[in-house]
């Protein structure tokens, strides 16, 4: 009989158990599903910035393609010793005149 009296104890506690099993894979699902959306958008920023990347890259090999030799070693110089570089084109164009191709050059850095 005592095995009996303690029917109603036992079955709370499963149920108690259940309930926790349940609450706690709805965290988990909960969890998962706000990692994946983050990933998600860290996946298209790391594609943006590949973008980027490969867009400033190519503005770069433009821009070494029209600097002279001592401009080049003068940029570089400016970059090593922490100086703020003046604005690469306007470096690059004597008395700060801008080029006329320099401006359909699209997203070139200014």
């Amino acid at each position: 009989r005592e095995q009996l009296s303690s029917l109603p104890t036992h079955w709370s506690r499963l149920r108690d158990k259940a309930t926790g099993h349940r609450l706690s894979d709805l965290v988990k699902s909960h969890l998962m599903f706000a990692v994946r959306e983050e990933v998600e958008v860290l996946k298209e920023q790391i594609k943006d910035l590949i973008d980027r990347n490969t867009q400033l890259e190519q503005e770069n090999t433009l821009l070494k393609t029209l600097a002279s030799p001592e401009q080049i070693a003068q940029f570089q110089s400016q970059v090593q010793t922490g100086s703020p570089p003046v604005s690469f084109l306007k470096w690059l164009a004597p008395g700060g005149k801008s080029w006329p191709f320099i401006n359909n050059i699209p997203s070139c850095v200014g």
